[in-house]
């Protein structure tokens, strides 16, 4: 079945943009494929499991699904000859009237794209042992979720009415309350643990023209002190799901950035696109109010203006409209595919107004702006991935400092609450 596969601007922010095919590389390569789709037959279990229901009957099943009880899923095998890589198997018991059952998000749709009909399980005639396998390379962590009788329309469709569900045979759950995959060489994530309340910063929480606001003030925060500003978009789910307080309290107390104060504010769909006037209220009513209640600095370069996804792309808008304000850009996944027309984005069509940020950048003069960016390379090669690459080159053709990197993984928090580290020590790193 072919399919036109359009990104509407809803479903993107919904479903974090994470489709169409991944790219790959050949095995052996110095930067070996991170994902792809494994044959039927590649896991060693689900071979067992078809041999003994070949042998001894279907009440082999019924041992099968102890053992996934017991050992919890998806599979995690072990592949001959490849160290760098893991089989992924994820399972699912189908009811009597399972049709068909879709996995959504992470690895899964990295691979398969947009449309469901690439991420179904196989199931085992004769049994509800439904399943599928993958081959990912050991340093992925992404979330998944699992989809039985789906109704199959394009998990881009704004209307699609979604049957997923958490893994019930994965104890594993984000903050967000998703299922998720960690794999052995996933990169540590080791500020997000709080500190003892007596060693933490303060939290407050209050409004400012109209929107909510989360302020994180060090500890032994001073009155007669000036800190340096991080500004982030996402108000308080970034606030909370990137563990913002408990990774500021670390990177202070490792003396990996100085003490700073940090501010999350909340912004529409609207705001997050590219707004002038939310851009314009950053700069001249959060900062100033930041500066004025809270000591924040008023040097660009100890400005950091940051956030993911939409936040990502508002972030490098505003430092780019108001450098006299921000220095630094901190972005995780940036939503570069954004068309300013449309507010989506149609593969396929004749659309000259697609990415419209990235072509702004390479209009404009230059400024002085300092970029953090990485994205996830399971958030689709042509929507997620090619874009921020390209936001990329064209900064750095513009002379722009950019460091970028990209991680093994989906378009979801449990990623940018380790890297957000990362980024805020290559920004603020004491001289």
């Amino acid at each position: 079945m072919r399919r036109t596969i359009r990104i509407s601007y809803i479903a993107a922010l919904l479903f974090g943009a994470v489709f169409v095919v991944a790219a790959q590389g050949p095995p052996g390569s110095y930067d070996p494929y991170p994902f792809r789709a494994a044959d039927d037959t590649a896991s060693p279990r689900i071979a067992r499991l078809r041999r003994d229901i070949q042998n001894n009957g279907a009440t082999v099943v019924e041992q099968f699904w102890d053992e996934m009880q017991k050992n919890t899923a998806p599979l995690i095998e072990t592949i001959p000859g490849d160290p760098r890589h893991s089989w992924i198997t994820f399972v699912w018991r189908g009811s009597a009237a399972a049709e068909n059952v879709v996995i959504t998000d992470g690895v899964s749709v990295g691979v398969g794209g947009a449309d469901p009909l690439n991420s179904q399980m196989v199931r085992i005639a004769d049994t509800d042992v439904w399943y599928r396998t993958y081959d990912v390379r050991n340093d992925a962590r992404f979330t998944y979720a699992l989809s039985e009788n789906d109704p199959l329309t394009l998990f881009t469709d704004p209307n699609r009415k979604s049957n997923s569900k958490p893994d019930p045979l994965n104890p594993r759950r984000f903050l967000t309350g998703q299922t998720y995959v960690e794999l052995r060489d996933a990169p540590p994530q080791p500020w997000i643990t709080p500190r003892p309340p007596a060693m933490s910063g303060k939290v407050e929480n209050t409004t400012l023209g109209g929107r909510n606001v989360r302020v994180y003030m060090p500890p032994g925060f001073r009155e007669g002190e000036t800190y340096p500003l991080v500004v982030l978009m996402g108000g308080v789910p970034y606030m909370n799901f990137v563990s913002v307080p408990a990774v500021l309290d670390n990177l202070i107390a490792e003396k990996l950035i100085p003490a700073v104060v940090a501010v999350g504010v909340g912004g529409t769909q609207g705001d997050l696109t590219c707004s002038p006037e939310y851009a314009r209220f950053l700069a001249r009513e959060l900062v100033p109010w930041m500066r004025k209640t809270y000591h924040a600095t008023r040097i660009p370069s100890e400005t950091v203006i940051g956030g993911s996804s939409l936040g990502g792309l508002a972030s490098t808008f505003a430092a780019v409209e108001h450098p006299d304000v921000f220095g630094k850009v901190l972005t995780q996944s940036g939503s570069y595919w954004w068309n300013r027309v449309y507010g989506s984005r149609a593969e396929g069509d004749n659309n000259s107004d697609g990415e419209w940020l990235t072509r702004q950048i390479a209009d404009r003069p230059k400024v002085s702006v300092q970029f953090f960016m990485e994205v996830g390379r399971m958030e689709g090669f042509e929507v997620q991935l090619e874009p921020n690459r390209r936001m990329r080159d064209a900064l750095i053709a513009k002379g722009f400092d950019v460091q970028y990197q990209e991680f093994n993984g989906n378009h979801n928090y449990i990623n940018w609450r380790g890297t957000f580290g990362e980024g805020l020590v290559a920004l603020l790193r004491p001289q």
